[in-house]
């Protein structure tokens, strides 16, 4: 019985997500009818062929194991760049929400190498928007000092979370519409989706095999019926060979009997 948790190594990993890329459009596929599904099933089939033929792979691994392992880094990943996001700064959060999405998704999901790739990539992104961000300061601060009326315009339009000052209170007003941040319960109707993609993708893939063994036994059941008729005339013909026979000696006897007869009456 197959052990209820399969550990994989980094290189395994690494090989895995080097596959799956070729494959990243069919296995993403966001339609649940049967083709759709079908499609998914032959996919995983050769994802765990190649898988398991390639020289980095230490154990024989089923598709169900591969498709786990895609829904655990995928959650993983989405954790920890949600926890990043908390730390990174209001300008960067905005800045990198503003222009480096599709880099970001990229580096966490059909992009990825590594867990620590990943973190790399994020960090490395991260320390770009933060700098770039320093520098545009840095530079409006040598020509203009800036106001507190003008600080205030400025965290509006690079935050999500706008910050704004009153010119009576010296304590910041925040507006109600905080970075969003997945929940707990976002990432388990999630995970459930993706649980129930997969019943069905397994649930399908039963019912082929099931069809396919009916088709099998009876081709089987055809094949016995046939040898059995065919044996059944075969008998009868051998039967039919050995009743000709016999007449066929008995008018040879009849003959030469009446050959003898005519004899002895000559002489």
């Amino acid at each position: 019985m197959e052990p209820r948790k399969q550990i994989f190594t980094q290189k395994e990993k690494k090989t895995f997500l080097e596959i799956l890329k070729g494959y990243s459009k069919v296995v993403e596929n966001k339609h649940f009818n049967s083709s759709a599904l079908k499609a998914k099933n032959i996919a995983w089939q050769k994802i765990t062929a190649e898988f398991n033929a390639s020289p980095h792979t230490q154990l024989h691994r089923t598709p169900q194991q591969l498709r786990r392992l895609w829904l655990n880094i995928k959650h993983r990943h989405r954790e920890e760049f949600a926890k990043k996001k908390q730390h990174i700064p209001i300008g960067a959060v905005a800045d990198l929400s503003r222009n480096n999405v599709l880099q970001i998704a990229q580096a966490l999901m059909a992009e990825i190498e590594t867990s620590a790739d990943s973190d790399i990539a994020i960090d490395k992104l991260t320390n770009q928007s933060e700098t770039s961000i320093f520098l545009s300061d840095d530079s409006q601060n040598t020509s203009v000092q800036e106001t507190p009326a003008f600080m205030a315009v400025k965290m509006e339009a690079m935050s999500p979370i706008s910050v704004r000052y009153n010119a009576d209170v010296s304590t910041p007003m925040v507006d109600e519409n905080p970075l969003d941040v997945p929940s707990n319960v976002q990432k388990d109707n999630f995970l459930n989706e993706e649980d129930k993609t997969l019943n069905e993708s397994m649930d399908l893939g039963q019912l082929e095999i099931e069809l396919l063994r009916d088709k099998v036994k009876a081709q089987r059941q055809e094949s016995k019926t046939r040898e059995a008729h065919s044996a059944a005339i075969h008998e009868l013909e051998c039967q039919i060979l050995k009743e000709k026979l016999r007449e066929a000696k008995a008018k040879a006897d009849l003959a030469e009997l009446s050959l003898r007869r005519q004899q002895y009456r000559d002489d």
